[in-house]
């Protein structure tokens, strides 16, 4: 979005392009709870955890989650959630939609040594890097 790059999966989405550019004028519920956190830092967790607390129960929510990702999900479904909504996003704070900051929505964040990130993305796409002939080393240069 206006020369950002979003790290997406092409696999998850049917139309980035539609996606993508409503996310500015996305529209927060007051009581919309949004979990913040850097690809593979346990986002999906820390997820799980404020979903149990929000429904006061110890039960994991059936499906993926791919659709509560607000730069994965389409508009129309997130507006037929039932509140309160817990979305998650993997962008960063700046890119957030300007009405989860104006209607005081809560935001929880997750922060996990990058070092451990590094590591954790390298090892998740693994057979996708070897097959590009992408090395640890490569990897790492183009990390940091």
């Amino acid at each position: 979005m206006n020369g950002i790059y979003f790290p997406i999966e092409a696999r998850q989405f049917t139309d980035p392009e539609s996606v993508i550019p409503s996310l500015p004028i996305m529209e927060a519920r007051c009581d919309d709870v949004l979990v913040c956190g850097c690809l593979r830092s346990g986002t999906n967790w820390l997820w799980e955890i404020v979903n149990m607390l929000i429904k006061g129960k110890a039960e994991y929510e059936k499906g993926r989650k791919i659709p509560t990702v607000i730069e994965h999900a389409k508009q129309e479904h997130l507006g037929e959630m039932t509140s309160p909504r817990v979305l998650s996003t993997h962008m960063k704070f700046k890119y957030i939609p300007k009405d989860f900051i104006q209607k005081k929505c809560k935001i929880v964040y997750i922060q996990r040594n990058p070092k451990d990130v590094a590591v954790s993305f390298y090892k998740y796409r693994n057979s996708e890097f070897e097959s590009m002939n992408i090395s640890w080393e490569d990897y790492l240069y183009i990390y940091v």
